[in-house]
């Protein structure tokens, strides 16, 4: 989708720094007519702006299962049922509870694993951060690469930098994708792939264990 599409769309309509925007649609190739889920936009406004552009956007404002205190209960988190396995072009995930613990979490690769079984083949799950002010309090690259070092496919990221809006600083986002193979994979499989990687019994990062000290703790 080119910039000559963007500048139809006021300014301040958009959920994201219009380059941030432009990156996304250009990253996972989505086109007026593609098939795009949101995870985590509570006002829809990036589903609605996609919209406006003739993308067929839906949104899912997902919250992850509660978790025991003195043990880990697995569980699949909750996945709306669309009626159409590999729904997707693309799915961009801005905000899910899952993804700001351990990457390393059962419970994490399984959403992964089910996020995977709804695109279509070479389809993309695309993640977007806003870089906090210090590193030391977000997840790194090798995060990342850990979550998806399991899963066939492949995954490229991306640093922006863009004047904000609201103020004269400058705002840093992260742009992470991974576009799944061509060839189709079932969803058991997908699952396979999750529950069978080595990475489980540690957390991805200090941040995420400072995390999980004051989870458990409140």
């Amino acid at each position: 989708m080119s910039e000559s599409i963007l500048q139809f769309v006021a300014p301040q309509a958009f959920p994201l720094p219009r380059k941030v925007f432009a990156a996304v649609l250009k990253h996972n190739n989505i086109l007026p007519g593609s098939r795009v889920l949101d995870v985590g936009c509570p006002s829809s406004s990036l589903t609605e702006r996609l919209q406006q552009l003739g993308v067929d956007a839906v949104g899912w404002h997902a919250v992850a299962p509660n978790r025991g205190d003195t043990e880990t209960i697995v569980t699949q988190p909750t996945f709306p049922d669309y009626g159409n396995e590999r729904a997707f072009d693309a799915i961009i995930i801005r905000e899910h509870s899952e993804y700001n613990e351990s990457l390393s979490s059962l419970e994490c690769q399984l959403l992964t694993a089910q996020l995977m079984a709804s695109l279509r083949p070479t389809g993309s799950l695309s993640f977007i951060q806003e870089c906090p002010a210090t590193l030391a309090n977000s997840h790194q690259d090798v995060c990342w690469e850990k979550l998806f070092s399991s899963f066939p496919g492949s995954l490229i990221s991306e640093h922006i930098s863009v004047n904000s809006l609201w103020s004269n600083k400058r705002q840093a986002f992260e742009l992470r994708q991974f576009r799944i193979p061509a060839e189709q994979i079932e969803a058991a499989e997908w699952n396979r792939i999750a529950t069978s990687a080595l990475v489980h019994n540690t957390t991805c990062c200090d941040w995420a264990a400072r995390k999980e000290v004051t989870r458990r703790a409140a």
